[in-house]
């Protein structure tokens, strides 16, 4: 007997409204919308759809798990249809949004001290976290494009800041791999897996790295 296809259902979802768009500097924006109701943790994304509904784009939630409110932290990049068309939002303005999803855990409870590694907006799974309560990593390694662009830099009391993405791997010999830390990365590709080489072939067990990588 044939057998149709069965074609999965479309995942819901959320429809918000938009707070405010705050450009914070190189052409980075803050992003605050009310909140649907739904749950996340730290780490967590959503797909944030143009005004169309027919494309999307992943973002990592910035914001503090338990407010009333969402924050993401983007890059407007000229060749990105979602990002020109989130950095020209007004108040008031809606947005259609997915559920929260993902797998990357900064805030969880694990032996060792924590290490957090970022580049860019990479920071943002970070910021989620220390906002949510978790306590200050042992060391925060973050590259950016001016040391004035890292947000809340009061969440990060001990911190190395590169001057370029691509310069931050000159931090990278100062994890001591003796006290078996726990390294999370966001961001770039590039930096993502240096760091991953760089750090199992010091002896790092492979468990303790923890990434999330950045696509435009």
């Amino acid at each position: 007997m044939h057998r149709g296809k069965q074609i999965a259902e479309a995942p819901p979802r959320h429809e918000v409204s938009v707070q405010e768009v705050i450009e914070l500097s190189g052409g980075v924006y803050l992003l605050r919308t009310d909140r649907p109701d739904c749950e996340y943790s730290p780490g967590d994304c959503v797909s944030i759809f143009s005004c169309d509904g027919l494309e999307s784009r992943p973002y990592s939630l910035c914001s503090d798990v338990h407010a009333s409110d969402l924050l993401f932290l983007f890059r407007r990049f000229d060749e990105g249809r979602v990002s020109k068309e989130l950095a020209a939002l007004l108040p008031g303005d809606r947005l259609e949004l997915s559920p929260p999803f993902g797998w990357f855990r900064p805030a969880e409870e694990r032996f060792g001290p924590k290490i957090y590694c970022a580049t860019g907006t990479g920071i943002a799974p970070f910021l989620s976290a220390r906002l949510s309560g978790a306590p200050a990593p042992a060391m925060l390694m973050w590259g950016g494009r001016d040391e004035a662009n890292l947000p809340m830099p009061e969440l990060f009391p001990e911190r190395r800041i590169a001057i370029s993405p691509q310069r931050v791997n000159r931090f990278f010999g100062e994890i001591d791999i003796d006290e078996q830390p726990q390294v999370y990365a966001c961001g770039h590709q590039s930096m993502i897996e240096t760091l991953q080489q760089q750090l199992i072939a010091r002896g790092l067990p492979r468990e303790n790295f923890h990434s999330e990588i950045f696509f435009r």
